[in-house]
């Protein structure tokens, strides 16, 4: 969920595994940087998105992978919008590999977002393995919208 152009973390399941990402609930992050934030960031015009970056004192670094670049940066976004998902490479957390797309509401509008979060050295050189998580997650964020009223057939709209 996105607050003054930070994300909120509202639910987490965690893994099995005794590896796990730090976010908490109720904690936040900024959007531009962890991939819940920029699935729900694509699915704005990009001159809300502007605003938002702006607004959060532009695209600071968090790690040496966080894209500072604001063209790089919409070159991404819109990458995201055709693909149906968003792709977070180590740009928050140096070890987290993420994929994520939004969940939208009856009326249309992104309220939230989900994800799969992995260990980058778990994924890194499997791009099947990306695609592949990649999908699954949109398939289920549209799933997921069309239960609570959304009617639309795709979860990205060209701006």
């Amino acid at each position: 969920m996105e607050n003054d152009g930070l994300l909120v973390y509202l639910d987490k399941v965690e893994s099995p595994e005794s590896v796990r990402t730090s976010a908490g609930i109720g904690s936040n992050n900024p959007m531009y940087c962890t991939g819940l934030g920029k699935a729900l960031l694509a699915t704005m015009p990009d001159e809300s998105i502007k605003n938002i970056i702006m607004r959060m004192g532009g695209l600071k670094p968090i790690t040496p992978y966080t894209i500072t670049d604001e063209k790089q940066f919409f070159k991404i976004i819109m990458e995201s919008r055709q693909r149906g998902y968003v792709i977070d490479d180590r740009e928050h957390n140096m070890d987290v590999f993420c994929v994520a797309a939004p969940i939208y509401n009856a009326y249309g509008k992104a309220q939230a977002a989900i994800s799969i979060a992995s260990l980058f050295t778990k994924i890194k050189d499997n791009p099947e393995r990306i695609t592949f998580l990649g999908e699954l997650i949109s398939a289920a964020a549209l799933d997921l919208s069309s239960h609570i009223g959304y009617r639309g057939k795709k979860l990205y709209s060209e701006f």
